[in-house]
């Protein structure tokens, strides 16, 4: 094997741990938050006031102060969300089209195929999150 074709396997290897451990973040933050929503979802929100309610013992005002407070952080990480989403996007694009060209045309298709079905998976998450978005902003 030439030092190039190494070196292009090696980072084919980066990338797809990388991509696993991804998934796995995915999955696991999905699991906390119920959802995609994560540090921005009001489910975190709600969570993250009763967690502060119990152990800090506020006080209604100091309970509604705080509500605010995370109810803003949450918009701003939405908002930084979207601003962003389509770097990752083109990012994962040309992952996937770098990644494309290291395999054979049988590999290439069932890899489509696994693309086709995470980008299915994330569609859902998203779709859900952004009309819970537009729900909020009425």
């Amino acid at each position: 094997m030439s030092r190039e074709q190494r070196h292009v396997l090696m980072w084919v290897a980066a990338v797809l741990l990388a991509f696993a451990a991804g998934l796995w973040c995915g999955k696991s933050c999905a699991n906390r938050s119920k959802g995609w929503g994560g540090m921005w979802g009001s489910e975190s929100h709600e969570r993250m006031l009763e967690q502060f309610s119990r152990k800090l013992s506020l006080n209604p005002q100091q309970r509604e102060q705080v509500s605010a407070i995370l109810e803003e952080r949450r918009k701003q990480m939405r908002a930084l969300h979207y601003q962003v989403r389509p770097q990752f996007d083109s990012m994962r694009a040309q992952t996937r089209d770098q990644i494309r060209k290291v395999l054979t045309p049988e590999q290439a298709a069932k890899y489509d195929a696994l693309e086709a079905e995470t980008d299915q998976r994330w569609q859902k998450i998203r779709d859900k999150y952004d009309s819970a978005d537009q729900v909020k902003a009425q």
